[in-house]
């Protein structure tokens, strides 16, 4: 009976537990969440179709996402960034593996990739990561460094516009990750270089 009566309370709070979304792949969709600030950031990047000429995709699907979560749900800001086509759409957290995206219109070549309009596009976590944010560049150069401070700046760099993932903050450094076509980059970089 004391077994039964556990089990029906470890049930009833798991009922009125606040869902939790994951850092991580969701596929096409890469999400942040930091659980002090609860807010969410990610991108989602998708292409379809082959152009024999040139061998990249003749379609792409891209936006930048943020947003706060409340309770299940977050209201979010979709936009490529530097253009001004921001589109205000819903997250909703299914459970703490599982998110969906509305948006009230389709962002400019989503059309031939991915429809956000038609009904909620569920997203399954495929791998976990300890991303707290993700923000993009907004200088024409951003140079990874291997420690937080100036002089340990590498070869690498990434461009303006381009998505980074943040693991960890420290004062006026950030130590994040860029997802490559070829190879991911991973090192620290100078925050006043990201977006807000």
């Amino acid at each position: 009976m004391k077994r039964l009566l556990f089990l029906l309370f470890a049930l009833l709070i798991h009922s009125f537990a606040k869902p939790q979304i994951i850092s991580g792949f969701y596929n096409d969709l890469k999400l942040a969440y930091d659980n002090n600030t609860h807010r969410i950031t990610g991108c989602f990047d998708s292409y379809t179709g082959l152009d024999y000429e040139t061998g990249h995709p003749k379609f792409s699907c891209i936006f930048y996402i943020e947003g706060s979560l409340v309770k299940n749900k977050a209201v979010i800001k979709t936009y490529y960034p530097f253009d001004n086509d921001t589109i205000t759409g819903e997250l909703t957290i299914i459970n703490n593996k599982e998110v969906t995206i509305i948006l009230p219109e389709e962002h400019g070549g989503c059309w031939n990739v991915q429809h956000f309009v038609d009904e909620p596009v569920k997203f399954r976590l495929s791998k976990a990561a300890g991303w707290v944010l993700a923000k993009y560049i907004i200088s024409g150069k951003a140079f990874f460094h291997s420690a937080p401070n100036e002089n340990s700046k590498t070869k690498a760099y990434i461009v303006k516009g381009d998505v980074i993932y943040i693991d960890k903050i420290d004062g006026m450094w950030v130590h994040c990750t860029y997802l490559g076509e070829k190879k991911n980059t991973i090192g620290w970089m100078r925050a006043e270089l990201l977006s807000h």
